[in-house]
């Protein structure tokens, strides 16, 4: 996860792949991939996140809101909880 300290896109993207090139070269043995961009993301514990990712759709930019790891439906829940936790 890097912070560029930006909101544009078109800023983001060269930042990610300038540090996957040097991380590739420096370490023969591992070879990292983008996964995402996010626009916020709030981590719990590990692989326990909450974030909004920004998906290209047609040549425009949105956000979704993506969760992992976290209980958010329970059957055993009420409504009211189940709405609070999205």
């Amino acid at each position: 996860m890097i912070n560029t300290n930006t909101t544009k896109v078109e800023e983001v993207k060269p930042i990610a792949e300038g540090l996957k090139k040097i991380v590739n070269a420096r370490y023969k043995l591992l070879e990292i991939e983008m996964d995402g961009m996010y626009q916020r993301m709030l981590l719990l514990k590990k692989k326990k996140y909450a974030a909004l990712m920004v998906v290209e759709k047609n040549g425009r930019y949105e956000t979704i809101v993506e969760t992992k790891g976290l209980d958010m439906v329970r059957r055993d829940w009420c409504g009211l909880s189940q709405d609070v936790s999205k």
